[in-house]
């Protein structure tokens, strides 16, 4: 099962947990494309405080254990 980020709760876990304690990927809305945002200068924030931009254009998906 797939798990998005954008579909938890909005008081749930794992969308208050900083990105780089998370096993996840981003997938572009618009192109498909996958990276591993962990690495980026978004990675100590929470999918919540991401700005709306991050959150329309990007869908956050959990990596199955």
């Amino acid at each position: 099962m797939i798990t998005k980020l954008h579909e938890l709760p909005t008081d749930h876990k794992l969308r208050n947990t900083a990105i780089k304690d998370l096993d996840v990927r981003i997938i572009c809305r618009h192109t498909r494309s996958t990276r591993d945002p962990r690495t980026w200068k978004i990675k100590d924030e929470t999918f919540n405080r991401l700005s709306e931009t991050w959150q329309t254009n990007f869908d956050f998906v959990l990596m199955p254990p």
